[in-house]
């Protein structure tokens, strides 16, 4: 029994690297305290710049980076929620990233952790950038679809060869 629980431990800090490789963000909320415990991925999704995983007060940190007060009002419900019926969350808000003071789309899952007498210990889950990876995919379709149109121009002879190929011949 006493070796159970250090292989759930490095089994569990595998997963959240692996998450990490894929732009999620770890986090876990103590209420009992009120600290908020962040990775390094996590604090650059918000853009901070982190050595190691950092504690911060949950929730000045919570309202520091999430912008709409409605958000944080239902946050709090679908929390609530979660913690009393014992099923995960998930929600999407826009935040603020702390150093470009840009606007950013968040989705954040989590999960709620009980002691043996069934009280909250802990909420804890992932969070990743949504905006981003949708950026990236419109440019790429945008550069796609431009090629596209580029080579049906090419084959109509819209577009003499030369500027195709960026050669000074006509």
């Amino acid at each position: 029994m006493k070796l159970i629980r250090p292989i759930e431990n490095f089994l569990f800090r595998i997963y959240v690297r692996w998450m990490e490789l894929f732009g999620w963000g770890y986090w876990a909320y103590y209420p009992a305290t009120n600290r908020l415990i962040w990775t390094r991925k996590q604090c650059q999704i918000y853009g901070m710049l982190c050595e190691k995983s950092v504690c911060v007060d949950g929730y000045e940190m919570f309202n520091r980076v999430v912008l709409d007060d409605g958000f944080r009002e239902r946050a709090r419900h679908a929390v609530e929620m979660s913690q009393k019926t014992r099923a995960d969350f998930r929600q999407q808000f826009p935040a603020r990233n702390q150093v470009t003071q840009e606007i950013i789309f968040i989705e954040a899952r989590g999960k709620w952790v009980f002691d043996k007498y069934g009280q909250p210990y802990c909420l804890h889950g992932f969070n990743r950038r949504i905006d981003f990876g949708d950026r990236e995919f419109q440019k790429k379709l945008d550069q796609l679809t431009l090629c596209r149109i580029i080579g049906e121009w090419r084959r109509e002879g819209a577009i003499p060869e030369s500027i195709v190929h960026g050669s000074s011949r006509s």
